[in-house]
This record gives structure tokens, sequence and C-alpha cells, in this order.
């Protein structure tokens, strides 16, 4: 079935962004956000070693985007739990579903 999706549009994306700075929610914001997704990994990874690897890797798929941002503002924050909780998921996410370049941009990153 079709789940729908909102789209923010990026002038709204970057007055929200504004708005969460001035109200100093920033840094709070984008660390659930992280940690949301910290979780979302760590609970798809069973799913991938096991029967349900179509559902997980469809289910990164779809929250790639998100996922790449938790990534990249843990890697800001020296986060390293959070890769640490995120790598295997994302690092069978890349081989089987031919995602090498991003795997290869992200894991980088953590260096």
């Amino acid at each position: 079935p079709y789940k729908k999706r909102y789209r923010l549009h990026e002038l709204l994306r970057q007055y929200a962004i504004q708005r969460l700075e001035a109200d100093q929610l920033l840094f709070e914001t984008f660390n659930n956000h992280k940690e949301y997704f910290a979780e979302f990994l760590v609970k798809t990874e069973n799913d991938i070693i096991g029967l349900n690897q179509l559902k997980a890797y469809g289910q990164i798929q779809e929250e790639f985007d998100n996922i790449r941002m938790a990534w990249n503002w843990a890697i800001k924050q020296d986060d390293y739990k959070f890769v640490d909780k995120a790598l295997e998921s994302l690092y069978w996410f890349c081989v089987f579903r031919g995602r090498i370049p991003d795997g290869e941009e992200l894991f980088q990153r953590a260096r």
C-alpha cells in the first residue's frame, strides 16, 4: 500500500530551522531526530538478517534521507554511539541494494 509522506517546501524548512534556532531548540530537535533513527536502524537489524529482509530494506530506503541527515549530525557531534548502532543495518542495506557509493560516503565521514 502507498504511504503518504509530507513534503516540506524549502523556504518553509528554512523558516522552521530559523525558529528552532531562535528558540534554542535546534540542537535538541536534531538530537531527537538522530536518536529516533538510531533506534529505527537497531530495530531493522534483526529483520535484515532474518526473514523480513525485503520489508527492512524498503523501510530503510524510504527513510534514507532522514538516516543520512541523522548520520551527518551524529558525526558533527562526535557521537560514535549512533554510528555503532546504525552501522550494521546501513552496511547491509548499501551492499544488498547496490548503494555502495552512498555507503562509502557515509562511512568515510565517520573515519
